[in-house]
């Protein structure tokens, strides 16, 4: 589980108090400090690996294969003769 801020970011993975907490409240939201947070299954990127793809292709096509592989987080600065 995760604690969340209410723009939807990640914060940090939460506690079993506040996961409880959070549980035990209608629509989720607890306050820490003051702050409005409520806590819910871990961020997955998958869905942020098919934007990054998403975002080379199309680097890609504007730019060449540099742009791409840049993109994609891949350092390919060797050259093999």
């Amino acid at each position: 589980m995760y604690l969340y801020n209410l723009n939807d970011q990640p914060v940090r993975p939460a506690t079993q108090e506040e996961a409880d907490a959070s549980s035990a409240v209608p629509g989720g939201i607890i306050a820490i400090d003051g702050v409005r947070y409520y806590v819910d299954h871990e961020y997955e990127d998958e869905d942020d690996d098919d934007w990054r793809q998403e975002m080379a292709m199309e680097a890609g096509m504007l730019h060449g294969i540099n742009a791409y592989n840049e993109v994609m987080g891949w350092d390919v600065e060797e050259q093999y003769y």
